[in-house]
């Protein structure tokens, strides 16, 4: 008779969502992705609802550090409601990468200049840093300056020697211009605690807005030039 397969949680990982009030929902793709995670003992997922990503964010934060469900957890996957990875079992990779704090590559689209970017901006010298154009994706493991908060493990001990607030969109003395979004204010909390924040160019998410962006951003660049396409492995 063959024997029962027993499943061993080898590690133990809080997937935290900020949802999205009022009529919008969490993906179906981005719900499948935490149940696949769940069955198979890698993550669980929690999820907060607030107006602005950082309220949830940073509520997620304080469970994962101060509630006794959480305690033995090592690790917290930030993923957006609209958000999913094409690899279900991603979290095993990032997981196996072994570092303090890594994220996943997800398309974004800039309205103001219509193009494309992924949600990675990389070191040029400034403040700010320069988002990652969507056809310039590295092929192998990197440091960035920051990256958006859309899929992005964070180690535990990484956030326990963060001050409140994790999370925070900044804006000038008088409150009439945006400076930084919260996830790159947490990117620079990060930075300035002695973590490096790395990347995976394997491992990237569907983003939708109604389309799937990355589909939207190919299309794009096919009707620029036929000849260049997005590379991005593993799909």
């Amino acid at each position: 008779m063959a024997k029962k397969r027993v499943y061993h949680q080898e590690y133990k990982i809080l997937i935290a969502i900020p949802a999205p009030m009022g009529d919008k929902k969490i993906a179906e793709n981005t719900s499948a992705f935490c149940e696949i995670n769940a069955m198979h003992k890698i993550a669980v997922r929690d999820a907060v609802q607030a107006r602005v990503p950082e309220v949830a964010r940073n509520t997620l934060i304080d469970r994962f550090l101060n509630d006794p469900m959480y305690k033995d957890m090592t690790h917290v996957f930030f993923l957006d409601a609209d958000t999913c990875p094409f690899n279900p079992y991603a979290l095993r990779v990032l997981r196996g990468l072994d570092k303090d704090v890594i994220s996943m590559v997800t398309p974004t689209f800039w309205e103001d200049e219509k193009k494309f970017r992924w949600n990675v901006k990389v070191d040029d010298g400034s403040t700010l840093g320069r988002a990652l154009e969507i056809d310039e994706l590295p092929n192998k493991l990197f440091k960035c300056h920051a990256v958006g908060g859309s899929a992005i493990l964070v180690r535990r001990n990484v956030l326990e020697k963060l001050e409140k607030p994790y999370m925070k969109t900044t804006w000038n003395e008088d409150i009439t211009n945006f400076q930084q979004g919260e996830d790159y204010y947490f990117c620079q909390k990060i930075k300035e605690a002695g973590f490096d924040i790395w990347v995976d160019p394997d491992s990237v998410c569907h983003h939708w807005h109604n389309v799937d962006l990355l589909q939207f951003a190919e299309l794009h660049l096919q009707l620029k030039n036929e000849h260049k396409k997005i590379i991005v492995p593993n799909r």
